[in-house]
Order: structure tokens, then sequence, then C-alpha cells
């Protein structure tokens, strides 16, 4: 118990001190340091999700990070949804220097555009708890969905709970029409 209080404790200074640096950039008006990955899509935005995660593996399971060396910073990957005229974006943000969270995305966005938007999907409920859906779009998905869906949103643990994102299902009516990566 003490070992995860510990892993605890460490998680939350981390993530204060990305907000202390990341209040300081903004405040400065100084976005040098940082990258980020916009996708843009077109459809119905029936998922809404923002947090920031210490991603410790990639889209295929690779790990990326061992989250319980309290001696290593670890490396975030801050992410939102927002409202666009024809759909939304998917924005991921993190600061230049962090390999981590660059492999992420790298091994994401190579996933090709017709698979992205359900890997998005299941990115949010796997690591984001704050991640809100429309009725509608629940009741449109399949059995299968569903049940792939519920399985990640009852994840107590993304980092260190062994799953598979699915490849073949679609989850959401988005159309990816842009996606741009800019670094520091």
């Amino acid at each position: 118990m003490a070992g995860q209080n510990a892993l605890v404790e460490r998680g939350l200074e981390d993530f204060l001190k990305l907000k202390r640096l990341m209040d300081k950039y903004l405040s400065e008006r100084d976005y040098s340091a940082w990258s980020r990955a916009v996708v843009r899509f077109r459809g119905d935005l029936c998922i809404a999700s923002m947090g920031a995660v210490s991603i410790n593996r990639d889209i295929d399971g690779n790990q990326l990070q061992d989250l319980q060396e309290l001696n290593v910073d670890m490396q975030e990957l801050p992410f939102g949804i927002v409202a666009t005229d024809e759909g939304g974006a998917a924005v991921f943000t993190w600061l230049t220097r962090d390999p981590v969270p660059s492999e992420f995305v790298k091994n994401l966005l190579s996933k090709g555009h017709r698979r992205l938007p359900g890997l998005l999907a299941q990115f949010m409920f796997a690591y984001i708890e704050n991640t809100y859906f429309s009725g509608d779009w629940w009741m449109s998905l399949s059995q299968a969905d569903r049940e792939q869906i519920q399985d990640l949103a009852a994840i107590a643990d993304a980092y260190y709970t062994e799953f598979k994102y699915s490849h073949s299902l679609t989850f959401v009516p988005w159309e990816i029409t842009d996606v741009e990566i800019s670094t520091g």
C-alpha cells in the first residue's frame, strides 16, 4: 500500500508541475517548447473528452515508459476534443523534449485515417474519466461496439491492465479531414 501511495503522490506532483509549466508558458504567450497534433474530422460530435495521461503504451501495446520508476519524470500527454464548424478536432499537446508522447501520437497516426476515429474513441474511454457521449450515439452502436466501449470504460487502471484496441470497429461517425502536427 505504501508503494502505491508513493506512486499516486508522485503522479499528483508531476501533474501539478505540468500545470505550473503550462501556466508559465501561457502567461508568457510562449509556445515554443510545445508540440501538438490536431486531428480534424467531419461528423457528429457524439463524444467529448478532456484530460491528461501519462501514456505508457502505444496502440500496439509496446511499452513507452515505466510509470513505477519514481526517479524518472513522467511524460504527460494532455488531450481534448473541441467542436469545429465541420464537426470537431482531437488535440494532443506535449513538451517537445519528451519522446514518449511523440511516439504514442506517431504510432496512433500511423494507423491511417480510416481506423483513426475508432482508435481515438477507444483511447478516450480507456484512459480519460472525463469522457461524455450522446445517448443517441450509444443507441446507434452495435452490440460488439457497446461491449468494447463498456470493457474499456470499466478498466480501473488502463496503465497496468492489459487490453487491446479493436482495429476493426468504427465506433464514431467521423471522417478525418486533416491531420496537422506542429513541433516547438
